[in-house]
């Protein structure tokens, strides 16, 4: 079996497992099962990047694939025990998780349902007074975002952005709001995101669960034993 084939069939049953887990904490909540293929992601990669005239890249280039839950709106659907159809609404207006494919020079999320770009990084991006972050705001991810906060990196460590821009538009839908976060580097965005975020459920980069450090055990045994099978 190729490394590409065991690596896909990985990604497939690591994604089962996530999507499982997060469906856990409830009987009548449930997260809508990803209807996807690697073919679609990859197809959503080349259009989308194209687009935004960033750089695209193959299955062959992928050292990592997953999927990512946003823990905002997952935290605010089980608070307040959404059913099948306002999470079909809710999807509608944001997503509920991502599709994370990472190379070894940049990494890409993608929006299984509607194919969209919700995350680039190391990429890099020109911006000026006419062609402007608002501009390209506005173009791709539509109209309604106000910029709420920008601030400097005043030379932290382990940073490679200059200034950090948060936009922020509502939704139809009670304290569910769209955030777009740019980062830029000498006149040149090198990575942006847009999520969902859900009022009094903060997004939390690390979440200390039982379920995502199962994902991360089974994730790290399976690579480990792909690898020792390519030596």
């Amino acid at each position: 079996m190729s490394k590409s084939r065991r690596l896909s069939i990985i990604a497939a049953v690591s994604l089962t497992i996530y999507i499982l887990i997060l469906s856990l904490g409830s009987s009548e909540i449930k997260y809508p099962l990803p209807s996807y293929n690697k073919a679609d992601i990859f197809n959503y990669i080349v259009t989308e990047s194209e687009k935004l005239n960033l750089p695209s890249f193959s299955a062959e280039d992928v050292t990592f694939i997953n999927a990512k839950a946003n823990n905002s709106i997952g935290r605010y659907v089980e608070s307040h025990q959404f059913d099948e159809g306002q999470l079909d609404e809710l999807q509608q207006k944001v997503p509920i998780y991502t599709i994370e494919v990472e190379t070894g020079e940049r990494l890409y999320e993608i929006n299984p349902s509607n194919g969209q770009i919700t995350r680039a990084s190391g990429i890099s991006l020109p911006f000026n007074e006419k062609n402007s972050i608002d501009n390209f705001i506005q173009t791709y991810f539509g109209s309604g975002y106000t910029l709420q906060t920008q601030k400097a990196s005043e030379g932290e460590i382990f940073t490679d952005w200059h200034m950090k821009y948060v936009y922020t538009a509502s939704t139809s839908l009670d304290n569910i709001s769209k955030v777009v976060e740019i980062y830029t580097s000498e006149n040149k965005i090198i990575e942006f995101q847009q999520y969902g975020a859900a009022a009094g459920f903060p997004l939390q980069e690390v979440e200390d669960s039982t379920g995502l450090m199962i994902i991360s055990i089974f994730m790290l045994l399976s690579r480990k034993k792909l690898f020792s099978e390519d030596i």
